[in-house]
């Protein structure tokens, strides 16, 4: 699969993320078993979940 059809595949799950606060992110990186999520800034977390 290309770049592009990866960014097209999961464009609805990023927008979705991206509009969640910090904080909200930092308890599904918790959640998903993420290390240190608060250590990561948001676009960090996005891309680890």
């Amino acid at each position: 699969m290309t770049d592009e059809g990866v960014q097209q595949k999961y464009r609805r799950a990023f927008d979705f993320l991206s509009r969640k606060g910090i904080t909200e992110l930092r308890s599904y990186g918790r959640a998903f078993g993420v290390r240190a999520p608060t250590a990561k800034h948001k676009s960090e977390l996005i891309a680890t979940l």
